[in-house]
């Protein structure tokens, strides 16, 4: 069925038709689609929205159709899709034209955002945000996938309440509802901007991620005005610094907006455990309450270390002191390392055998560590003795027959260039991935510095006016005696919350 022929029609019927559940006035074209068209319309006294299916050139297509509207009746929710009213066949000549009724809504969230005549405020897109994830939540947990998220099938009413809409290539499941059409792998069901990559490439199995990345997609283009392609993303942070959660936002598009179908969120339980995680993370800390929990690593390795100082060096020592502490949960950026000139917060850390640890990108062999712990536990003190590569020690990563001191670790254990994982894309056996397909670790095993010492932020080993003594002592031979005149230097500097607390 031609379009045109759809739109002389009701032209000469005045802009009427008539279905079963009475007649339509005032039709007005509205939109239109690949497949159909759509009017708005009075029903008895309401105004309405018909949907026109027009190109019926395979069976697939009038299925899709029927499905969109028998099963999106099913579907429970509370008034977060819109309302469906009936599905009728009017006949134009000699063919037959589906057509569903549909309650009419002010307009879609494409135009609603180009009406607002001002900027977009941080408020609306962290509450649409929401709003999606809530309601994609509900529908997949019912067996929904929608997988044609955009703006304009995001429909707002006179109070600006949003209302998901167009099921037409929805994935229905089995189990909740009417089999009208089977999907087939092959099938690209998308639309360019705002679908997830592998829809655009077919030969995928139907996915809430996908329903997630088109969420992401809405929201980055809601403030910014346009959807994010290539790999540098704006910060709504570094446009909303004010606001506590904008860098959430941030974190959530990280995760929203990958590649890799796998990396991004599965399902609404895991945004919102996200979130409840990130919001935990950024509550201020306990001083006190983090340095006892390094004063429990301590102890638990060695409780000789109280009121004195002890040296651990056996392998099995190391170890259960690297487990310890990478297994207590301190507060985000609590854990911090100091060399006297690379103090910095540890992000990961883990022991890899062989007395070896990984502090941060770090490669570290150690020899020795020294504990030391009071009542005063601003005080406490832990030192890393490690190989530094004046020393000669220090094996370097072979790297396809080349010697190399700094690596990444792909996938836990292909090693290749840092020049691979900054062009953006790894040699793995012959294939090339891109980074956002693996998992990578990046590694330097050159090491200058022979001391590391381990405090939180309010110990006084890792406060700025003690890294020149710090950096000054990195070549001195430590026993119990050193160790201790260390202690007693570095306390003379504290950090400004204990000073204002003793």
């Amino acid at each position: 069925m031609n379009k045109n022929l759809i739109r002389e029609c009701i032209k000469k019927c005045e802009n009427k038709i008539s279905l079963q559940l009475g007649e339509v006035t005032d039709l007005k074209s509205i939109g239109e689609g690949g497949n159909g068209l759509v009017y708005s319309g009075v029903l008895s006294g309401k105004e309405v929205a018909l949907k026109f299916l027009t190109i019926i050139d395979s069976d697939t297509k009038l299925q899709r159709f029927k499905s969109e509207y028998f099963n999106s009746m099913l579907i429970e929710h509370n008034n977060t899709i819109i309302s469906y009213l009936d599905y009728d066949e009017i006949k134009i000549e000699n063919s037959v034209v589906p057509v569903i009724i549909m309650k009419k809504y002010q307009m879609s969230l494409k135009r609603y955002r180009k009406n607002l005549g001002r900027e977009i405020s941080f408020k609306d897109t962290i509450s649409l945000f929401y709003f999606l994830v809530d309601v994609l939540d509900d529908l997949h947990k019912q067996g929904v996938i929608h997988r044609d998220l955009k703006p304009e099938n995001i429909l707002v009413d006179e109070k600006g309440r949003f209302y998901i809409a167009d099921f037409g290539i929805a994935h229905f499941t089995h189990e909740n509802f009417a089999v009208f059409i089977e999907t087939k792998k092959k099938e690209r069901l998308a639309n360019y901007n705002f679908s997830a990559p592998e829809q655009l490439e077919g030969g995928r199995e139907p996915s809430p991620s996908m329903d997630f990345y088109a969420i992401g997609q809405i929201c980055y283009w809601y403030f910014f005005g346009y959807t994010h392609r290539g790999t540098e993303i704006k910060k709504f942070a570094s446009e909303f610094p004010e606001e506590e959660d904008a860098r959430l936002l941030d974190e959530l598009m990280n995760v929203a907006l990958r590649q890799n179908s796998e990396r991004r969120f599965q399902n609404g339980n895991e945004i919102k455990g996200f979130i409840k995680q990130y919001k935990e993370s950024a509550k201020k800390p306990d001083p006190y309450k983090e340095m006892e929990k390094l004063q429990d690593v301590m102890t638990s390795v060695d409780p000789d270390c109280y009121n004195s100082s002890v040296c651990i060096e056996s392998e099995e020592e190391i170890e259960r002191f690297v487990s310890y502490l990478s297994k207590t949960s301190f507060y985000q950026q609590s854990l911090w390392f100091n060399y006297g000139i690379g103090n910095n917060f540890i992000s990961n850390l883990k022991y890899l055998g062989n007395k070896r640890v990984l502090i941060n990108s770090n490669e570290l062999t150690i020899k020795k560590i020294w504990l030391s712990t009071s009542n005063r536990m601003y005080d406490d003190l832990i030192i890393l003795e490690v190989e530094t590569i004046k020393e000669g020690n220090i094996k370097p990563f072979d790297i396809n027959g080349r010697e190399r001191f700094s690596a990444a670790i792909v996938d836990k254990k292909y090693i290749v260039s840092p020049e691979q994982v900054d062009s953006g894309k790894v040699k793995i056996n012959g294939s090339i991935k891109r980074i956002s397909e693996v998992e990578y670790e990046q590694r330097t095993r050159f090491n200058e510095h022979g001391k590391y010492f381990i405090g939180t932020l309010w110990h006084s080993s890792v406060v700025k006016e003690n890294d020149k003594y710090i950096f000054s002592i990195q070549n001195i031979e430590l026993d119990k005696n050193a160790v201790e005149q260390i202690q007693r230097n570095v306390r003379i500097n504290k950090n400004d919350y204990i000073l204002l607390n003793l």
